[in-house]
């Protein structure tokens, strides 16, 4: 065996062993408010994921593709209310990277990705809301007619 079969043979073993993991979760961060929580995912390229809400207790789980995580949730949920705790979950999936968020009650939810803009590169967003939110309606008793000058 000459020394470009053997160091051919090197490589191709080495890559076998090194997973295919195209992105990587690169932080998060958690935004508390009265009526909604925000969490956004800060990934290395374009998220690919699915999701799914699971009850008793309540859950949600977000399957990451050919992802990893590179972040601690520890100490990260200190003044949230609506989730009590991220974690990570084992995926049927080898490359993928499953994070659970346990949550304190059944909320609305929306989960979008954000596409890179100013100093923040790609996000997977998801905003929890209130069930039992109530929708402002804001009205004039007033019959004086007045200007309305729109800027």
């Amino acid at each position: 065996m000459n020394i470009r079969t053997l160091l051919l043979a090197v490589l191709l073993l080495v890559g076998t062993l090194i997973p295919a993991y195209g992105n990587s979760i690169d932080g998060v961060r958690v935004w508390p408010a009265p009526e909604n929580t925000r969490i956004v995912f800060d990934l290395s390229k374009k998220p690919d994921y699915k999701y799914f809400s699971l009850k008793n207790p309540q859950r949600l789980v977000i399957d990451f593709k050919n992802s990893k995580n590179k972040v601690s949730f520890k100490n990260l949920l200190k003044k949230d209310k609506r989730i009590k705790r991220i974690r990570t979950s084992n995926s049927k999936t080898k490359s993928t990277t499953r994070l659970v968020l346990e949550l304190a009650d059944d909320y609305s939810l929306t989960v979008f990705p954000l596409a890179p803009a100013g100093q923040y590169g790609n996000r997977l967003v998801i905003d929890l809301y209130d069930k039992s939110r109530s929708s402002k309606v804001v009205s004039s008793t007033s019959n004086e007619k007045r200007d309305i000058v729109i800027a």
